[in-house]
């Protein structure tokens, strides 16, 4: 890891800490004019905030349902124990 690679996510890690509003004032003084390591550390941001919380909630915590051929709706579960996934109880 180089050190500039270092320093783009000590420097993202902190000012994901700071309110939005704050980020670019600690980027003004984090950064000291290095403007590559400013660009990436807001392309870091940037990617950080398109994701969102994605990761946040497994994909089946919520459950899903599916209608079965007789027009019944069956929750789908994650267990793996079931070749079709459904809750047949």
């Amino acid at each position: 890891m180089s050190d500039k690679f270092g320093r783009d996510v000590v420097i993202f890690t902190q000012a994901l800490q700071l309110p939005a509003g704050e980020r670019a004032a600690f980027l003004d003084r984090a950064c000291a004019g290095d403007e590559d390591l400013r660009r990436n550390v807001e392309a870091l941001l940037r990617a950080h905030e398109r994701v969102g919380d994605f990761l946040e909630t497994p994909p089946l915590a919520s459950g899903l349902e599916a209608e079965t051929d007789d027009g019944t709706t069956k929750k789908k579960r994650n267990s793996g124990l079931d070749n079709d996934g459904f809750d047949h109880e």
